[in-house]
């Protein structure tokens, strides 16, 4: 039973986890072998520094889930594979109005920056999640009334929509952008 098609099968949605794996610990194939305490500690260092700290803390508890699995199998190396995550206390940031109509008159400079504002705006003036951000249209909108049901948590929000919302709606993201350009670039803007 190799690894990453074991853990690919349970968890199809990380894959990128594997890569994360395989950078972290300089191999282009993460084996049974490879999960020793001094790996896993490589692991969370790496994930530590490429993904925000409750990015990294899911991870980190997925993959964990997924080796307690295999701990009495006697596949793995390390008898109990720790991936220690520094905790860090979650900022809670809100933009005033003026820095809100900063953003909206900002003229972007490549569709990278235009695509970021675009989602970024979605979900500033409307408080949805990305994911959810993304799949608004116009067609959410009904007699003033944005309605959409969130992915997460499967639930309906509706809202009145915000002035500035409709132009946001209507530029269609020329590409969906992963959190690390999102993160960056609206940073930059």
């Amino acid at each position: 039973m190799e690894l990453q098609k074991e853990f690919l099968r349970r968890n199809p949605q990380y894959e990128h986890l594997l890569r994360y794996l395989r950078e972290a610990i300089g191999k282009d194939r993460v084996e049974w072998s490879d999960i020793t305490k001094l790996n896993m500690e490589k692991f969370g260092e790496y994930l530590s520094e490429k993904v925000s700290p409750n990015s990294a803390r899911t991870y980190a508890a997925v993959f964990k889930a997924f080796l307690s699995r295999f701990n009495e199998e006697g596949i793995i190396p390390c008898k109990n594979p720790q991936i220690k995550i520094k905790s860090v206390p979650s900022q809670h940031i809100a933009l005033t109005m003026d820095e809100i109509r900063l953003i909206d008159e900002y003229e972007p400079k490549n569709d990278t920056e235009r695509d970021v504002r675009n989602i970024f705006m979605r979900g500033c003036l409307t408080g949805a999640r990305y994911s959810d951000a993304i799949q608004m249209t116009m067609d959410n909108i009904r007699d003033g009334v944005l309605t959409y049901i969130s992915k997460k948590t499967n639930t309906e929000v509706c809202q009145p929509v915000h002035a500035m919302l409709t132009k946001y709606l209507v530029n269609k993201p020329t590409k969906i952008r992963c959190a690390v350009v999102m993160n960056r670039t609206i940073k930059d803007i």
